[in-house]
């Protein structure tokens, strides 16, 4: 029913109000299934994993591996029931690269299949209550996808970088020649942070400036760190514990398709058994 100029009410025919409303005929007609128990106990399962701030992210796909269902199946409920994971509004800030002479980019040239042979690093900005900013850097090795270096603190600073190369080495037996690659920030370009990866016979490779695809490994990380754990921190040691919180998640629990949708260390495991 619709109300004309007149005042009066006048009819629509059915045609005309599918049209309106964009759905044909044939949909408006077609009955309506009764949804089953199974279906809801799926949809409530999904919603409960929503519910977790650090899944509450995952798209079908990754909500299928980690419940056990068909991707087409959970893909059809999530649309059917309007389930979509949270999104983050991504920053465009970039960090401002330094002239390094003789940098150059050993990405394209190596073999990303050995553990423990090349490790992306790179550095985010976290927001705190207060309205001051923190920042997380981190070590990924490519190959297996495990966070083994990171650091928090309240300055972008060579010191901030070294902390985390320090757990990297702290955690991991480093063979000789290992590549660090990395953006050309004078966190990571200053001489005191080149010297220690030299100490520990390591290369260093820097990828070209303004081209963040280059470190795509570690861009990928902070991109979803942001979108899972994405938040304002009340302070810094919240934030430090957080952290940790999360990437003991994320090495041990959260999986990745790159690496036939296991979790890091299950990941590094299998490789260290072959």
């Amino acid at each position: 029913m619709i109300r004309s100029r007149t005042g009066t009410l006048s009819k629509l025919s059915i045609e005309r109000c599918c049209r309106a409303i964009g759905i044909s005929r044939a949909a408006f007609y077609k009955p309506r299934k009764a949804v089953s128990l199974e279906e809801l106990n799926r949809v409530e399962m999904i919603r409960t994993l929503h519910s977790q701030s650090w899944t509450s992210a995952f798209g079908y796909r990754r909500v299928s591996s980690e419940l056990g269902l068909s991707v087409k199946r959970t893909r059809s409920l999530m649309r059917r029931h309007s389930l979509k994971g949270r999104c983050w509004r991504k920053s465009r800030g970039c960090t401002r690269s330094v002239s390094v002479p003789g940098a150059t980019n050993l990405m394209p040239h190596l073999d990303h299949s050995q553990p423990s042979r090349i490790f992306a690093g790179d550095v985010t900005e976290l927001q705190l209550r207060s309205g001051s900013k923190a920042y997380l850097c981190s070590l990924m090795d490519v190959c297996t996808r495990q966070i083994l270096g990171y650091n928090v603190g309240l300055r972008n600073d060579t010191h901030l970088t070294l902390g985390a190369l320090d757990m990297l080495v702290a955690s991991r037996n480093l063979g000789k020649l290992w590549i660090h690659h990395s953006d050309r920030g004078s966190n990571y370009a200053a001489d005191l942070y080149k010297q220690c990866i030299y100490d520990h016979n390591g290369l260093i490779s820097y990828s070209d400036p303004g081209t963040p695809t280059q470190n795509a490994f570690a861009e990928s990380f902070f991109s979803t760190f942001k979108l899972e754990q994405g938040k304002i921190f009340n302070n810094l040691q919240e934030a430090r514990i957080q952290i940790q919180d999360y990437i003991l998640f994320y090495n041990t629990k959260r999986r990745h398709s790159s690496i036939g949708n296991k979790a890091p260390d299950t990941y590094y495991k299998e490789l260290a058994l072959q």
